[in-house]
């Protein structure tokens, strides 16, 4: 996270800057990781010259990162599997009873 703020010094050409930096960063593993970072930024900027001055203010925040998910089966895929599963049942039963 970044938080910046500019403006012209009271001679109009010297340009003033506070900016302050945070880093919370994870190197993904096999169990999972976290990092976190909590608190207070901030910067500041004063015209103390009789002069207006133009200054400027920005905040950037970055969040990115990586999911795995699993496959999960389709519904048809289980009835597949229960109709094998009976056919192959229905083939057992017949070569236990032979035909008289």
């Amino acid at each position: 996270m970044s938080l910046y703020a500019s403006g012209w010094g009271a001679d109009g050409y010297t340009l003033l800057e506070d900016q302050q930096d945070r880093l919370a960063s994870v190197a993904w593993t096999a169990g999972g990781a976290a990092d976190s970072w909590s608190g207070a930024m901030s910067v500041s900027y004063s015209n103390l010259s009789t002069e207006s001055s133009d200054g400027s203010f920005w905040a950037e925040a970055q969040i990115s990162g990586n999911s795995i998910t699993t496959a999960v089966p389709e519904p048809s895929t289980y009835g597949m599997l229960l109709g094998g599963l009976a056919l192959l049942a229905g083939v057992a039963r017949r070569r236990r009873n032979p035909a008289v």
